[in-house]
């Protein structure tokens, strides 16, 4: 496991987040959980707070999908109010356009281009 991924929090983020959705939706992507074990490469990361900002990330896992795993709880922790969501992808293009929320974008200062893809 990298090390980046080793705390508290991103072991409970990666629990209520780990069943995933395809991006784009309908796409013909592996929908296996997306296990912090199986990161391979981190793009993007970003520490979230209780009770604030959630915490984002998204990269590649073994066997080369592209993932995408957003989670967050209130001030008393990750045992009463949390909540996930993880998408995969094969390109990075996907992830960042379907499978990353408009507020993480802006959080990784990442802008999409203006051709419109369908999915």
């Amino acid at each position: 496991m990298l090390d980046a991924l080793s705390t508290y929090d991103w072991a409970a983020a990666f629990v209520y987040a780990v069943q995933p959705e395809p991006a784009p939706p309908g796409a013909l992507v592996d929908t296996s959980p997306v296990l912090r074990e199986e990161v391979a490469e981190i793009t993007h990361l970003e520490e979230g707070e209780n009770d604030g900002p959630s915490w984002i990330i998204y990269g590649r896992l073994n066997g080369g999908r592209w993932f995408s795993l957003e989670a967050s709880c209130d001030y008393t922790g990750w045992d009463c109010q949390a909540g996930g969501d993880a998408a995969v992808a094969l390109s990075r293009e996907d992830i960042e356009r379907y499978g990353l929320s408009d507020s993480a974008r802006k959080r990784f200062d990442i802008t999409l281009s203006e051709e419109a893809v369908q999915p």
